[in-house]
């Protein structure tokens, strides 16, 4: 399984690995599979096509498959809910709601879940996270969905992040 292969580098980089993973896979024993989760790079769009169109691999994105959304419901409710000596938890509703809010993106719930639970915005309620979480959800068409969550994150954490060139820098060069 190879995890968000889009983060192990830029163009050049993924370049030789991504030509190792799609047209040198068949080299290897019928009975090896290899699983490869990715957010849409134009360069890996490009080789993972071509690939499929040669019939040499798979491809299947995540908002497509039917069980995505159940799926993130799940982990919401298994983060959210009982289980943890948390204090406060959500309640099925709100779980729903988060569900639906994270538009099959699993790392928007992951993110919002850390953010619930106390990563940022400390010193809120349960209730006012939810409502500031919600508020950094995807709307409908957006180019980078997580910017915006990301972004109230870093706010909430560094709140003189967008007004001290040095802190934003900072977070740019990592």
């Amino acid at each position: 399984i190879i995890d968000a292969l889009d983060e192990s580098g830029d163009t050049d980089t993924r370049k030789s690995l991504l030509s190792l993973l799609v047209w040198r896979a068949t080299e290897l024993p019928k009975n090896v599979r290899i699983l490869v989760t990715s957010r849409p790079e134009p360069d890996i769009d490009t080789t993972v096509t071509e690939a499929e169109k040669a019939g040499v691999l798979c491809l299947k994105h995540m908002h497509k498959l039917e069980s995505t959304e159940g799926d993130i419901l799940d982990y919401i409710c298994h983060r959210m809910m009982g289980g943890r000596d948390y204090g406060e938890n959500l309640d099925i509703q709100q779980c729903k709601l988060l569900a639906g809010k994270a538009e099959q993106l699993f790392q928007w719930a992951y993110t919002v879940c850390n953010v619930l639970r106390g990563n940022g915005q400390n010193g809120l309620t349960l209730s006012e996270k939810l409502d500031f979480v919600l508020d950094m959800s995807p709307r409908e068409g957006e180019q980078e969905p997580l910017d915006r969550l990301y972004k109230g994150v870093l706010d909430g954490l560094f709140p003189s992040y967008d007004t001290d060139p040095r802190i934003r820098e900072r977070f740019r060069s990592v």
